[in-house]
């Protein structure tokens, strides 16, 4: 149909078959639009909510409730369903279809054999709809901020042998979570997520094959992660030949069951501070010839953790490298402050935080409509409140008392005014002056990482660090010492 002038952003646009749902609003668990009964389905429908809002989401239904056995929806859209597709039945096939979503799109409950393949899963395209009260792009930011809060594209809940590939979403708060739930991926990924991959409950084994996921601070500020098992997980997650990309609080974390990864590694975009696997209590992670090429980690573990034949090409912690150097390539240990947490973390280097305030920094500060928004990509830095001078203490014994005296300092900022930082370290004649850095800024704020070697440092956890600042704070998101190996 065409839509008239004034109706749509676009003259003249030509749609296919579109059925426009104006019931059910305010009833998230009110009845479906449509249900579907054994061995029925849908093939080349549009759908559309005439009355949803883009800036303050309205709740409605389910699009579609298939309750049968055998359902199908192939060759489908619908850019803005509140809830898109509820999956109830067996052997159900959900392909080649274009749904969107604001707070869930699929969610399979307590069935066999189920399959969603073929398919792109993009809140943001419904801008791209031409239909009446469509969002427009210069508030996409924004947008996208409100999708990423809440909104769950997969969900599988007590699912069997379920099945699900070659999928892409762009935009959500959980990418996928399977909840006591058994199958496989094969070449699914999402982008601009604020968390990958959730594992809930049960004792089923779930593997995830040529797949990724890319992490970005951005929407509710729960925390963020590429994958995670929770304690209520007592199966196994199996990652092959897949990727956790960009900058997250916990990249891997285990805290339940064994996550077990094989040419699975941790990489970029987004470094712009560290990553970190963690192992929590009963739980167990296992990694194979993989690595991390893009960033540095902060590493925790009380549970069972076991590398074999991987890269950290970065280096490792100090305080875990013995554990696991002979098994893998590290050149180089570290101790590192990541600042990039809701409170900075500390990992054998300590940040005084007493003269401090949090901010959240734009990734990607002049790219498009995220330079004038504050819901773009973010990431928590640090700028000064009072006095002149950011201070660290080194507490890694390893890296005191001028046992490792040639060290490679990095410090990442934010840079957001012209300054100049001058960093002294501590030596055994007491502080001294180890480098001086400019930073000028002309029209556009930027990230920056600078580097610099000292060779007689001799730190005793008692201000090993400081960075003094002349003129107006940037953002601190990362302070690194490190040394190569063979110093040890």
């Amino acid at each position: 149909m065409s839509i008239p002038t004034g109706q749509s952003h676009k003259r003249g646009a030509q749609l296919g078959s579109v059925l426009f749902i104006e019931t059910g609003e305010g009833e998230e668990n009110g009845t479906p639009f449509l249900t579907l009964g054994d061995r029925s389905g849908l093939r080349g429908m549009g759908f559309y909510y005439p009355n949803q809002d883009y800036k303050s989401f309205k709740k409605y239904p389910w699009m579609v409730r298939a309750n049968g056995t055998g359902n199908y929806v192939i060759d489908c859209s619908a850019s803005n369903p509140y809830q898109g597709l509820e999956l109830n039945g067996d052997e159900h096939l959900v392909e080649y279809s274009f749904i969107g979503g604001l707070r869930r799109t699929y969610r399979a409950n307590h069935c066999s054999g189920g399959r969603i393949q073929n398919c792109h899963i993009k809140p943001d395209f419904w801008r791209n709809a031409w239909l009446p009260s469509s969002p427009k792009t210069a508030e996409l930011e924004e947008f996208k901020f409100r999708v990423n809060e809440a909104f769950e594209p997969i969900y599988l809940n007590g699912c069997d042998d379920y099945v699900l590939m070659s999928l892409y979403n762009h935009a959500s708060h959980t990418f996928m979570t399977v909840d006591n739930s058994s199958g496989q991926t094969l070449m699914v990924g999402g982008e601009q997520l604020q968390q990958g991959y959730a594992f809930r409950n049960g004792a089923r084994t779930f593997d995830i094959i040529s797949s990724t996921c890319n992490i970005n601070h951005i929407g509710g500020r729960d925390g963020t992660y590429g994958i995670k098992t929770f304690p209520g997980f007592k199966g196994e997650a199996r990652f092959y030949c897949s990727l956790a990309m960009g900058t997250s609080d916990e990249t891997w974390n285990a805290q339940g069951g064994h996550l077990f990864c094989q040419l699975t590694s941790i990489t970029g975009p987004s470094n712009r501070g560290a990553n970190s696997i963690h192992c929590g209590p009963g739980a167990r992670i296992t990694a194979q010839s993989g690595g991390c090429a893009s960033h540095v980690l902060g590493f925790e573990n009380d549970g069972q953790v076991s590398f074999e034949d991987l890269h950290f090409a970065k280096g490792f912690l100090r305080s875990a490298a013995a554990e696991f150097q002979a098994d893998n390539r590290f050149d180089k240990v570290y101790v590192l402050s990541d600042v990039n947490q809701p409170v900075p973390k500390g990992y054998g280097l300590k940040l005084d935080q007493s003269n401090l305030r949090m901010e959240d920094a734009l990734i990607v500060p002049n790219s498009g409509l995220a330079k004038d928004s504050q819901d773009g990509r973010r990431l928590p830095a640090a700028r000064l409140t009072k006095g002149n001078s950011y201070s660290l203490d080194v507490t890694d014994p390893g890296f005191q008392h001028g046992s490792i005296p040639e060290v490679e300092i990095t410090l990442y900022f934010r840079v957001d005014t012209t300054c100049t930082i001058r960093t002294f370290y501590r030596s055994k004649n007491g502080m001294k002056l180890g480098d001086t850095v400019e930073f000028e800024l002309k029209d556009k704020p930027f990230w920056k990482e600078h580097r610099f070697r000292v060779s007689d440092a001799h730190f005793d956890s008692d201000e090993d660090l400081r960075l003094e600042v002349e003129g107006e704070s940037p953002l601190l998101a990362m302070v690194v010492i490190a040394a190569p190996t063979s110093q040890e």
